[in-house]
C-alpha cells in the first residue's frame, strides 16, 4: 500500500548579514531550478510567520544535499541552516499534506543542534541512527568550508562549472598547478567523496534498519561510492 508522501527542505537565513543573504538567495535557487530540473515542486520562499526562514517542496530527495551546498558555496562566506523533512501520511493529500511536510521541516530546524549542524535531517521510513550518521557527514562538510579562503572558494566554485583545472586556470588567471594547490588546500576530494554518500544514500529505497539485509545487489548498496579523481 502506496501512502501518500511529501517531501520540504526549510533553511534559516544567517544572523550575520540576513539583508544581505535575503537578496541573494532567490537568484541562487532559480540557478538550482535549471540544475536540478524537474526536482523542485515549489521553489523556496519566504514566510514571514516562519520568523524569517524559509521553506519549499521538493519531488525527491536525490539531490538534496547537492542543492544545500551549493547554496551555501554561492553564499560563502555567509550560512544557511538547512533542514530536510518527509513525511507519510495516510488520509492527507495536496495542500494539507504539503503544509504538513512545510511544518515538520521548519520544527526540524529550530530543534536542530547549533550552526555546526547546518544540515538536520526528519525522514519518516529512515532510522535515527542511519540520519545521525549522515548529519555527522553533513557536519564535516561543513568545517571543511568553514576553513577555506576566498581563493580557494573561488577555485572550487569555477571548478564544478568548467570541470577541469586547465579550464579554471584559464578563466581565474593563475596556474593550473595553483588550481591543483587550491582544490588540495580545499580537500574538495573530501568533499566530493561526501556528497556523493549522501547523494547514494538519499537516492536508497526507505527502510527501518541501518544497512540492508540480506545478500547479493542489497549489500553493495551499503559500500561507499567511489569517488573518481580531479581531472586534470
Amino acid at each position: 500500500m502506496n501512502l501518500p508522501s511529501r517531501i520540504a527542505m526549510a533553511a534559516s537565513l544567517p544572523r550575520r548579514n540576513p539583508e544581505k543573504v535575503a537578496i541573494q538567495l532567490p537568484e541562487l535557487l532559480r540557478g538550482l531550478e535549471e540544475r536540478f530540473p524537474g526536482e523542485w515542486d515549489e521553489v523556496l520562499a519566504p514566510g514571514e510567520e516562519d520568523g524569517g526562514d524559509w521553506s519549499g517542496l521538493l519531488g525527491r530527495l536525490d539531490h538534496a544535499f547537492d542543492m544545500a551546498v551549493a547554496v551555501q558555496e554561492g553564499l560563502w562566506p555567509d550560512r544557511l541552516r538547512f533542514c530536510l523533512a518527509s513525511v507519510t501520511a495516510p488520509g492527507r493529500a495536496g495542500k494539507e499534506l504539503d503544509q504538513t511536510a512545510r511544518e515538520r521541516a521548519l520544527r526540524g530546524l529550530r530543534h536542530a543542534g547549533g550552526a555546526a549542524s547546518w544540515f538536520a535531517l526528519d525522514l519518516a521510513g529512515r532510522s535515527k541512527a542511519e540520519q545521525s550518521l549522515a548529519e555527522a557527514v553533513a557536519r564535516l562538510h561543513g568545517a571543511v568550508t568553514a576553513d577555506w579562503t576566498p581563493a580557494r572558494a573561488a577555485a572550487v566554485a569555477t571548478y564544478r562549472i568548467a570541470g577541469r583545472q586547465t579550464s579554471v586556470a584559464e578563466k581565474l588567471g593563475i596556474t593550473q598547478q595553483a588550481v591543483s594547490q587550491m582544490l588540495l588546500g580545499a580537500r574538495f576530494r573530501d568533499l566530493a567523496a561526501a556528497e556523493e554518500s549522501l547523494r547514494a544514500w538519499l537516492k536508497g529505497p526507505d527502510r527501518p534498519g541501518l544497512w540492508p539485509l540480506g545478500a547479493g545487489p542489497q549489500r553493495s548498496q551499503s559500500r561507499l561510492p567511489v569517488v573518481p579523481g580531479l581531472e586534470e
